[in-house]
């Protein structure tokens, strides 16, 4: 009886051994999850101007091909890590390639352990940094968020992320960290200063910050500039903006004034906070013998964005222009002023409206209202309201400044017409112009070269379209404003690729010479027509905003968007003669 029961428990135990016993499972993770799970305060950056790989608590990220393989090996990342790096690397764009490592790749500690090595490219196009490894634990905390930059010396500096919008809802906050080093190849190290394009300060705030020090936040009105970035306050030491080289002639090891880099033009939206952030680089430049290159360590800046804006569904921009040819213009919006009166051919600084429907108003110097009209602004609209003359009597003419400097190309070769947005063109460095007749008395007015040619150039596909459509500078009628491919672009291109012996940003096929033609339309028409010799034309350099920034000789123009229009009367005598004038429209 007793053996029958040690049988009998010895089954169960048997029985129940068996019960409890799994298959082992793959541990795997869940890139949706993973990608849908909340951020951690953890951000961190490349700003060491080359490829890297890295991995978070040992996931690899990135492929981590070896040198000695990166010819033969496939560059790929793993799954995940593909979702944040395509090209199977993290790169270093000109925002240093932001990494804000989700939560759910923190460990039981809420903790981040980054493993950072040098990435490698087929063409050795961007700089390795020798013995670069990062080894380190960063800790989630979410009362304290912090940006981690990795700088071209191998360390990283950690600096807290404002976490405060500004006080004014329509304008953005941005500040300086003045990271570079103190010493670098063009002595480019110091203090500096941040201004507009054509040299101006934009506040005491961000003038003079020294090296290693971050300036106080200065809350901007919202809208599109060309901040540049000043050394010691001397416009011959610009700092360029990443991607863009700055200026370095190997061959003759002289150092040229860096006044002819032209910063991007970018929109800082309202609620957003950003950060200018200087720091040294390592440069590769061409060398004067074929195939050899030149490593140098500069200073340079890159733009972030801290905190992201909320989508804009409030705020619209309008400037108020004066197209009269003899008389002062006063504006009002719904009775408000807009600012100081402006003489001909000048426009008020733009203002922020809340979005819906204004009435705007142009009075002359005695308060005499000379013409209104009401406008549905939506938002982030961007609007110019010109007062002309309309058959003897001032009218007021709405036209739209699009400052995304893009150009929609129709039917390019392989486009299946299900994803328009591969269609479109942008230029970070650009001309862009819209073209106007407000003149009294000539019907079709025509803009042309120096030569009368047009402003017509490939986009790339073996001409298969035309960048600037002859719709947006022939035959343009008094007061109408053309809405569809409205404006010319002349594309802009600067220093990328540290080429010895360049030392400006070269244009391409910017006209020395604007000039307008009288011309007539139809299919026994005259275009460009008769030229308006009476009109004087307007220069190229006629857009460089202030002159004084060029010591060593004045670019052929300056990027940026603009208006230009035809005003006055032709045959009209004194201050009514017809005329050319042009409005820039970002700062």
């Amino acid at each position: 009886m007793k053996r029958q029961f040690y049988s009998y428990c010895l089954l169960l135990l048997v029985l129940a051994a068996g019960a409890c016993k799994k298959e082992k499972q793959d541990v795997f993770f869940d890139k949706k999850n993973i990608l849908n799970t909340p951020s951690s305060s953890i951000r961190i950056y490349n700003f060491t101007n080359g490829l890297l790989n890295i991995s978070v608590n040992n996931i690899q990220l990135t492929s981590f091909v070896a040198v000695e393989d990166v010819n033969s090996a496939p560059a790929t990342g793993t799954v995940l890590g593909l979702s944040f790096f395509p090209s199977g690397v993290w790169p270093s764009k000109s925002d240093g390639s932001p990494l804000t490592i989700p939560s759910t790749l923190l460990d039981k500690y809420a903790r981040a352990r980054i493993y950072i090595v040098p990435g490698y490219d087929k063409s050795n196009r961007f700089p390795i940094i020798p013995g670069l490894q990062i080894d380190t634990v960063l800790q989630h905390d979410p009362l304290h968020p912090t940006d981690y930059f990795l700088l071209s010396d191998g360390h990283f500096k950690a600096i807290p992320r404002a976490v405060a919008v500004p006080v004014a809802p329509d304008h953005f906050k941005i500040r300086i960290l003045n990271l570079g080093a103190a010493k670098d190849t063009l002595d480019l190290g110091g203090p500096v200063s941040l201004t507009y394009a054509d040299g101006s300060l934009v506040d005491p705030a961000l003038n003079g910050v020294p090296r290693g020090a971050s300036s106080d936040y200065v809350e901007v009105p919202y809208g599109t500039y060309q901040f540049k970035l000043f050394v010691n306050n001397d416009r011959k030491k610009q700092l360029a903006e990443s991607p863009i080289f700055p200026y370095f002639y190997v061959c003759t090891g002289i150092t040229p004034p860096q006044a002819k880099i032209f910063p991007t033009m970018r929109t800082f939206k309202p609620g957003g906070t950003y950060s200018i952030i200087v720091t040294n680089n390592t440069f590769i430049y061409d060398d004067c013998v074929p195939e050899s290159r030149v490593y140098a360590n500069i200073n340079a800046y890159r733009i972030i964005t801290e905190n992201s804006p909320p989508l804009n569904i409030s705020y619209a921009r309008v400037m108020g222009i004066n197209a009269l040819t003899d008389q002062q213009v006063s504006w009002k919006m719904d009775g408000k002023e807009m600012g100081a009166s402006v003489s001909s051919g000048k426009a008020t600084a733009p203002s922020i409206i809340i979005t819906g429907t204004h009435k705007l108003s142009a009075y002359d110097a005695t308060g005499k209202l000379l013409a209104e009209k009401m406008y549905p602004f939506s938002a982030a609209d961007y609007i110019s309201a010109w007062v002309y003359n309309k058959n003897g009597n001032p009218d007021i003419l709405f036209t739209s400044n699009s400052m995304t400097i893009s150009h929609y190309v129709k039917n390019p070769p392989g486009d299946d017409g299900t994803n328009g947005s591969n269609n479109i063109i942008g230029f970070d460095y650009a001309w862009q112009s819209r073209f106007l007749n407000l003149s009294d008395n000539i019907l079709y007015a025509t803009f042309t070269s120096q030569d009368g040619e047009n402003f017509e150039q490939g986009t790339g596909w073996n001409g298969a379209d035309v960048l600037n459509p002859r719709t947006s500078y022939q035959n343009l009628e008094p007061g109408k404003a053309i809405e569809n491919e409205p404006f010319v672009i002349i594309p802009c291109y600067n220093n990328y690729n540290g080429r010895t012996g360049r030392d400006a940003a070269s244009f391409s096929g910017m006209p020395s010479l604007i000039r307008v033609f009288q011309s007539t339309p139809g299919p026994f028409g005259q275009t460009p027509g008769n030229w308006l010799s009476s009109i004087s034309p307007l220069k190229s350099q006629d857009f460089i905003a202030e002159t004084s920034l060029y010591e060593t000789g004045l670019p052929e123009t300056e990027t940026g968007v603009y208006s230009i229009a035809l005003i006055g009367k032709l045959g009209g005598s004194g201050a009514q003669k017809a005329r050319l004038i042009f409005v820039k429209h970002n700062k």
